[in-house]
């Protein structure tokens, strides 16, 4: 264990040496209306619910990532990232909670650029340009989980917890990099979309309802993921007077 730690932290002063380690929180909106359907029915079938189980909307997200320099003239710059989605849902049926959880862990590699700095040459700072535009492509891990009370709902789905399944998708988006602090760290609202087709969550409808008469889908056939959120990017100092980076640019 301690060797495994040990070359996880000289990798970790590598990549450091290479590049600028980001981290972002923000907030996610799920669309997924096949899935939704399981949690239609459910309240359906009990109308007497204090309160209903609403479906996978909101939720969170964390990520950690380190932003690679491709091209600096053309303001291109690579941003590996893990993070982790949630989101949640309960409901009161007279002493017997149903609560469902969604959780979603990804790998994705975002590609920064400004379309002007393709075609011409832009001052820029130490991430480029101030806007900046992105592309996407990830791979999701989907780890649902569903229990009444302090029991899982169903010894199927309880069984099934390890076979977790995976996808991919593809996001766009842009940000603005619009403040330095102390001349270290640059703050980045960004917001994005992200599309990911045929995601299967295994014996999901039947640990909803305790079973599956009504033929609900384990398959979405269609994802959306609205992503905005605000990045924080921790500058390391490159140059040899050891002043580090000038602040963003004003005039891109």
């Amino acid at each position: 264990m301690k060797k495994w730690c040990i070359i996880l932290f000289i990798a970790v002063i590598s990549v450091n040496a290479q590049a600028q380690w980001s981290a972002r929180l923000g907030y996610n909106y799920l669309f997924a209306p096949d899935w939704d359907e399981s949690f239609y029915n459910y309240n359906f079938a009990r109308p007497w619910n204090k309160k209903e189980l609403s479906p996978l909307i909101h939720g969170y997200e964390a990520r950690m990532g380190w932003i690679f320099r491709w091209k600096a003239i053309k303001s291109l710059y690579v941003h590996p990232q893990l993070g982790m989605h949630q989101f949640t849902s309960r409901s009161a049926n007279n002493g017997e909670d149903m609560f469902v959880r969604l959780r979603n862990y990804s790998l994705q590699c975002d590609v920064n650029f400004n379309p002007r700095a393709l075609f011409k040459n832009v001052s820029a700072g130490p991430l480029g340009t101030r806007f900046h535009m992105y592309i996407s492509p990830a791979l999701h891990l989907w780890d649902p989980h569903v229990n009444k009370g302090e029991v899982i709902y169903s010894d199927q789905y309880e069984k099934r917890s390890e076979d977790l399944s995976m996808s991919f998708s593809v996001g766009a988006g842009m940000g603005y990099r619009a403040l330095m602090i102390a001349k270290k760290f640059i703050v980045t609202p960004q917001v994005g979309v992200r599309y990911a087709p045929n995601v299967t969550l295994k014996e999901f409808p039947n640990a909803i309802q305790g079973g599956n008469e009504t033929n609900l889908f384990q398959k979405a056939q269609v994802v959306w993921l609205w992503e905005t959120g605000i990045e924080v990017v921790w500058i390391f100092p490159r140059t040899k007077s050891g002043k580090g980076y000038m602040r963003p640019c004003t005039d891109c």
